[in-house]
């Protein structure tokens, strides 16, 4: 993936060089001691200038090891990274294959192959030198697996790498196959690398003075020891100089090291140290600032980028390759960004003087990070001209890079990178006598060749940018002015409408002194058609007052008063005719719908059952709400409103406690059997429907007081619900409930097939429904779906006829549809497949069943408790973090597991159900886990009893928290606490929308507390039964109702009585742990956490306190 040690130009292996790649495509490059010590660091494997491939020559004693399914698969990943040698994926699944086959050779080989096109994860390398060590440890030549180890930190800035490099050098210099001076140069480059790391360097420098430790603690040679007491206590000072996270701790074992070997140096030596461990804590302190920044925001960019800019504000006390690994640390989570690499390398290219083998190896990390970035190509295109002969030749820069581009193809990268080798060619050619021309018409060349070869377009590059530099260069390096006005032609040829290219062109001709064609140009462009007229007309008019004599500024003037008045007639004419247009699309439009609503009207005729039967009444009822603010196509009783808003938890079994799924009716217009489906919403008690009668074919212009104006002969109308669609608009229809079912009865016989606003109106009345088997009903889907989107997720059940999404109010739907499929066998379909079914990018379980408004009032069945299971656990306190996986890991010991489920999906809500299949194995599991820890929680282990008390048992998965006895009432408003800073209140209203319609959102002074208001109580108690205790941001939400008669502002400026709380079962309760704070220093300590500090080597030697008695003393013998 990444990157280079960030070390200074000096403190590179001297030892390990690589050499070039062989012919062979996928053959790693042998790293020798012998090459020399003043060459550069390469990287572990070269890239050809031509573009790299996989070898796709077949293995066949390979094959041979291998059964036949992986050798096909691998057989067809080969001829995928063929054809594209820079798909990252198989290249990945390629050397896992190979590593879990345990093919060591056609291992290597595989990611020296993705080495060459790209930056290598951590997991790869870590493959990849498992192997080369356990090929060359036999051996005992450490020369290759020191090699690959140096490409791996040089592509990777990596705390861990670097361990296991120093590791592998300690147990190598144990062994004597590695000499200490060799292991000192890996030393020093570790260090240099790491120093500025200030979370984590101080692990590095740990291994470091380990390594040194050991080796003083093995010489028995009094001078030689001595000497390495001096070395140790230099390189000890040496890191008391720089900020890090635990420079306290140093400080305490360089301590210990002085008091243990050089006890007659200490009074001297320990107040000089606490100068230089002064100065550093200082600096470090300004840095805790932005450390404590990164690890709030998860490593930001922009911390990195604001951090950059105070070490280099303020560079005293600043190491050197400071800056250059702290963006190191950025491009080890952003290595993608090829903005970040860009920034990092002006840096390095900026720097007096530069450091040229860093930069080539930086360029070469940049563009086999992100090879998609024309820029990054540039910049490595540049180095040769920049003054690095380490750099490959610009030939082979830009032959990689339209290899790339070749399978990626990218034609505004395409065109940087050629207009960046265009200018290295003009920059070679300077001094020539004839400056390169027949050269420079050549490259003119190829690069249009390069880019119609590589973008299919008819026109690759529709700026022109080819040929404006070309333009340029013909007049400015060539003198060839006519040449340059040629090209110009032929550019606005193409762009005959284009303002910005005209412009340019004047401009063109402004440079020569050319005034009598920049006025035949600017007065011809004044009569064409442009986009941007006023810019041609500004630049005429601006043109004339510089140049023009007053005749030919009036005479501008003129022209462009004139056509401006030419532009404002074309401007009134064409709105004319979009005007008529769009009024006789409108007519047309209302002819088909008329024809529609006949045809419709003759269907309803036909399919109108007998007078003589008789109808049931509809168990719907009407919503005593009207108009837009309130208008929908259906009405939800208080019950099924609350309980469609409940995301229902994603789970693989069937709650057996829930009640039968609410449902409501449809919405389309009226038809003969649609219009049944249609409940008036809005009535009161079970005789509504006999009261109600629908309206249909009404003109948008109808409002209510003219439809009880036209009624009122009939009988007194109760309520009118016009129906209106999410837009607000009127569909056509409305509910009408009379009186009594006398008044209803007389509406239909007196006035269906009666004219109201120039339209014929049907008066039917309602007739309850039974099941439609065609029709599926839909809820518990996210707030904003679309019918689009719901009609993309049921197509594959069958063909759709309709879907029908009720409208809640202007611009709002419910969280509920209908599905109308062409016959029954598509609808079954799609229950079959999709109840249950999570929606696209959520947890939350669709809810699909054939629809039956009759369910919507029928008494819900008799909950059944369910038994008491003893193979069933219920497993509490988890945090988010566990995973199914890691359950199962911990519980498959016990015995053989049938089932482990998470409530919600894989996402941990605290708590989770192992099922054994036998009870014996729970019982041994619940004596044995529970009570264990578990990522600082303590684990709860129970037998699940569905039947307890929310404050004794555990609750089954959809079961929510009530609220206690002691205070039952509660109001609309909830309090939230514990949430994540900074707070957000988009976000906030966002996530408690989910369960209801927030009417305000309000935050106290302390900025520690938010009120949330909703429509009704009951959405609050969903909101508070859907958001407790959920994670958000790394954090549990505590959500509260809140007391009557305290008001959101008197909570927030004083303390109230304690709020009701919703009771959670006593077993999944978090136990609170008491910190214990015996061990804690009272000095200040940085902010940043770390890991803990890592002993002295030696048991023996003088504390603080011992130091700061010594040093009080001898400072009072002063005074």
């Amino acid at each position: 993936m990444l990157s280079s040690s960030g070390s200074d130009s000096d403190s590179d292996f001297s030892l390990i060089e690589d050499e070039p790649m062989g012919p062979g495509p996928m053959v790693e490059a042998d790293w020798s001691e012998d090459e020399g010590v003043n060459s550069s660091p390469a990287l572990a494997t070269a890239v050809s200038s031509a573009a790299p491939s996989p070898d796709s020559t077949p293995d066949t004693s390979l094959t041979a090891q291998l059964d036949s399914t992986v050798a096909a698969r691998l057989a067809q990943l080969d001829a995928e990274l063929q054809a594209n040698p820079y798909l990252y994926p198989q290249h990945v699944e390629r050397i896992t294959l190979l590593d879990e086959h345990h093919c060591n050779a056609a291992l290597e080989a595989a990611c020296a192959a993705m080495h060459r096109v790209s930056g290598l994860p951590e997991d790869v390398w870590r493959r990849w030198l498992a192997v080369r060590t356990a090929t060359c440890a036999t051996a005992g030549d450490v020369n290759p697996i020191i090699s690959l180890y140096t490409a791996a930190v040089n592509d990777y800035l990596s705390i861990p790498l670097w361990l296991a490099f120093l590791d592998f050098v300690r147990d190598a210099l144990a062994a004597g196959t590695l000499d200490l001076a060799r292991a000192r140069t890996v030393c020093t480059a570790a260090e240099r690398a790491t120093v500025g790391h200030y979370p984590a360097g101080h692990r590095v420098f740990s291994a470091v003075r380990d390594l040194e430790q050991a080796h003083l603690e093995s010489l028995t040679d009094l001078e030689a020891a001595q000497a390495q007491v001096v070395h140790l206590d230099a390189l000890y000072l040496a890191r008391l100089a720089r900020p890090s996270a635990h420079l306290s701790d140093l400080f305490t074992d360089y301590s210990t090291f002085v008091s243990n070997y050089r006890p007659a140096d200490y009074a001297t030596a320990l107040p000089e140290a606490n100068r230089i461990y002064s100065r550093a804590m200082e600096q470090g302190r300004k840095r805790e600032v932005f450390e404590a920044q990164l690890v709030a925001t998860g490593d930001h960019l922009s911390v990195y980028h604001k951090y950059v800019y105070a070490l280099r504000r303020h560079p005293a006390g600043t190491h050197p390759g400071e800056v250059r690994t702290l963006y190191e640390r950025a491009l080890a989570v952003h290595f993608l960004n090829p903005g970040l690499w860009q920034v990092y390398l002006d840096h390095e290219l900026a720097a007096d003087p530069p450091a040229t083998d860093d930069a080539v190896t930086l360029c070469d990390r940049a563009v086999r990070n992100c090879p998609w970035s024309g820029t990054l190509w540039a910049t490595y295109l540049r180095l040769d001209s920049l003054g690095h002969p380490a750099a490959p030749t610009p030939t082979d820069i830009l032959a990689r890079g339209l290899a790339y581009f070749r399978v990626a193809p990218q034609p505004d990268e395409v065109v940087v990178l050629l207009l960046a080798d265009l200018a290295e060619r003009r920059w070679r050619h300077r001094d020539a006598a004839d400056r390169g021309t027949a050269a420079l018409h050549v490259a003119f060349d190829e690069a249009q060749t390069h880019l119609r070869t590589i973008c299919s377009a008819p026109v690759p590059d529709p700026y022109f940018r080819l040929e404006r530099y070309q333009a340029e260069i013909a007049w400015r390096v060539l003198d060839d002015v006519a040449a340059a006005r040629a090209i110009w032609q032929a550019i606005t040829d193409c762009h005959p409408t284009t303002a910005v290219v005209w412009l340019e062109y004047v401009d063109f001709c402004l440079r020569h002194k050319s005034t009598d064609t920049t006025r035949r140009v600017l007065s011809g462009l004044v009569r064409r058609t442009l986009d941007w007229p006023e810019q041609i007309f500004s630049r005429y008019l601006d043109f004339e007052q510089k140049y023009g004599t007053p005749r030919e500024v009036q005479l501008a003037h003129a022209h462009v008063d004139q056509m401006r008045v030419t532009l404002e007639i074309r401007a009134e004419r064409t709105a004319a005719e979009q005007a008529e247009q769009l009024v006789t699309e409108e007519g047309r439009q209302e002819r088909r719908r008329q024809k529609d609503r006949a045809n419709k009207k003759k269907r309803r005729e036909r399919a109108r059952p007998s007078e003589n039967a008789p109808e049931p009444a509809t168990k719907r009822k009407l919503s005593p709400e009207s108009g837009v603010g309130s208008a929908a196509d259906e009405a939800l009783s208080e019950s099924e409103a609350d309980k469609l808003s409940q995301p229902v938890p994603l789970t693989k079994r069937t709650r057996v406690m829930s009640p039968v799924r609410p449902e409501t009716e449809r919405t389309t217009p009226p038809n003969d059997r649609k219009a049944d489906d249609l409940t008036a919403s809005g009535t009161n008690g079970d005789d509504s429907a006999t009261r109600t009668v629908l309206v249909g074919n009404l003109s948008p212009a109808v409002r209510e007081p003219d439809l009880r104006a036209w009624l009122a002969d009939v009988g007194s109308v109760r309520n009118v619900h016009l129906v209106r669609d999410l837009t607000g608009t009127l569909k056509g229809y409305a509910y009408v409930e009379f009186c009594s079912p006398v008044m209803a009865a007389r509406a239909a016989p007196s006035r269906d097939g009666k004219t109201l606003a120039d339209r014929t109106v049907t008066v039917r009345p309602l007739a309850a429904r039974g099941p439609d088997p065609r029709t599926v009903y839909v809820c518990n889907f996210p707030a904003g779906t679309t019918e689009a989107s719901l009609r993309e997720l049921f197509e594959p059940a069958g063909p759709i006829r309709q879907v029908r999404l009720p409208a809640a109010g202007r611009g709002k739907a419910r969280r509920f549809a209908y599905v109308e499929f062409d016959d029954a066998t598509a609808a079954c379909r799609a229950v079959a497949t999709l109840d249950g079914h999570p929606w696209p990018g959520t947890t939350l379980a669709l809810s699909v069943a054939i629809s039956d408004p009759r369910r919507a009032k029928a008494t819900p069945p008799a909950v059944v408790p369910k038994l008491r299971d003893p193979r069933v656990l219920v497993v509490g306190n988890l945090t988010p973090a566990v995973t199914p996986d890691r359950i199962r890991e911990m519980f498959c010991p016990f015995g053989t597991l049938a089932d482990v489920r998470f409530p919600g999906g894989d996402n941990s809500r605290g708590f989770a159900f192992v099922e054994y299949s036998e009870a014996a194995a729970a019982t041994q599991a619940i004596a044995t886990l529970d009570g264990t820890p578990l990522d600082s929680q303590t684990l709860s282990v129970a037998i699940a009893d569905p039947t307890a008390e929310p404050s004794g048992g555990r609750p089954p998965p959809a079961a929510h928290p009530v609220v206690t006895a002691a205070n039952p009432a509660r109001t609309a408003t909830v309090r939230l606490t514990n949430f994540a800073r900074p707070l957000v209140l988009a976000e906030v209203r966002s996530l408690c929308a989910e369960y209801g319609d927030v009417t305000r959102v309000h935050v106290n002074k302390e900025g520690s507390k938010v009120f949330v208001t909703y429509a009704t109580i009951a959405e609050a108690d969903r909101a508070v039964a859907g958001l407790h205790d959920r994670w958000v941001k790394g954090r549990p939400l505590k959500l509260q109702h809140v007391v009557p008669q305290a008001s959101e502002e008197a909570d927030a400026t004083r303390s109230s009585a304690p709020l009701p709380s919703l009771t959670a079962p006593r077993a999944l309760r978090r136990p609170t742990r008491k910190l214990d704070t015996s061990g804690l220093r009272t000095t200040p300590q940085p902010t940043v956490s770390s890991p803990a500090p890592i002993p002295s080597a030696q048991p023996q030697g003088k504390s603080n306190d011992d130091f700061r008695r010594l040093f009080l003393g001898t400072e009072s013998k002063k005074r």
